[in-house]
C-alpha cells in the first residue's frame, strides 16, 4: 500500500487481483467471483474494488453499521473514477436481521437511514435488495466448518432469493 501511495511501484499492486482473474486460464474455468472484503479501504479492499464488475454491501441493518454506509460507499465512489470507473453498485442487502419475513422497527429505521444516504452518494443508483438475510444458527453452527449454504435448506433458500434479486439488478 505504500508502494501504491508514493508511486514507487513499478507493478501496479491494485491491480494483481484483477490482472489473476482476468487471465484466460482462470476465466475458462470460473463463471463467478465473489470477494468478500472489509468495509475498509484496505490494500485487500481496494483490489478487490480494481477486479470487481460490480459492488454488493452487506450491512447489519442497525444505526451504527447503518451510519457507516454512506462515508464507505462515498470512499469507494471517489476511488472507483480512479481504479475501476466501470464498476457498477448493485445495492445494499441487510444481515444478521431478527426475523426472516419482517424487519423489526429499529432495522426498518436504520434500513430508512442507509436509503437516505444513497440517495446523496449514489443518487443514479440507490437501490436496497427486498431481500434480507436474518440472523440464523446455521450460520454460527457452519462459521470456520463448513459453508451455512451447503448444510441448511432454509439457508439456501434466502440466498437462492437474494440471487435472483441480485441477477435482475444485473
Amino acid at each position: 500500500m505504500v508502494q501504491w501511495i508514493s508511486s514507487a511501484a513499478i507493478d501496479d499492486v491494485r491491480y494483481r487481483l484483477a490482472r489473476f482473474l482476468l487471465d484466460d486460464r482462470i476465466r475458462q474455468q470460473i463463471d463467478l467471483v465473489i470477494l468478500d472484503t472489509p468495509p475498509r479501504l484496505t490494500a485487500g479492499t481496494v483490489n478487490a474494488l480494481c477486479a470487481s464488475t460490480h459492488l454488493l454491501v452487506p450491512t447489519k441493518l442497525d444505526r451504527l453499521s447503518a451510519e457507516a454506509v454512506g462515508p464507505f460507499l462515498n470512499a469507494v465512489k471517489n476511488l472507483k473514477n480512479q481504479v475501476n470507473p466501470s464498476m457498477e453498485f448493485v445495492g445494499v442487502v441487510g444481515t444478521m436481521t431478527q426475523q426472516q419475513h419482517r424487519l423489526s422497527a429499529v432495522e426498518a429505521n436504520a434500513l430508512e437511514l442507509i436509503r437516505g444516504q444513497l440517495e446523496k452518494v449514489w443518487p443514479q443508483n440507490p437501490h436496497t435488495f427486498n431481500r434480507h438475510i436474518p440472523q440464523k444458527a446455521a450460520f454460527a453452527r457452519a462459521a470456520g466448518q463448513t459453508i451455512a449454504y451447503l448444510e441448511d435448506k432454509e439457508i439456501r433458500q434466502f440466498i437462492h432469493e437474494l440471487g435472483q434479486e441480485i441477477r435482475s439488478r444485473m
